[in-house]
């Protein structure tokens, strides 16, 4: 369903990958976090918070989350890509 692009940074809990949607293009960023770092740093409220905001923000300076889920060692989330040059391009004044 999705290809790995490239790794776009590693982190304390697990890493954000670029990935394409193979059936349409589309990239995305793929959070995976391992669960016994999260759980063992106390994050868990966090996480799920970090979520929920994602899920529900509905505002142009808030990435949209397209995919959340779980299995038993690893969180994932489908976040929209967004280019450095958009970044740079949103944040200069």
């Amino acid at each position: 369903m999705f290809e790995h692009v490239a790794t776009l940074g590693t982190g304390a809990f697990g890493e954000v990958d670029l990935v394409r949607k193979r059936d349409s293009c589309v990239l995305f960023a793929l959070k995976t976090l391992r669960k016994r770092d999260v759980l063992r740093r106390n994050q868990v409220a966090h996480v799920k918070a970090e979520r929920d905001i994602l899920a529900e923000a509905d505002n142009e300076w808030v990435v949209k989350l397209y995919y959340s889920f779980q299995v038993q060692t690893m969180f994932y989330t489908w976040i929209y890509h967004l280019p450095h040059r958009r970044l740079t391009f949103c944040t200069r004044t």
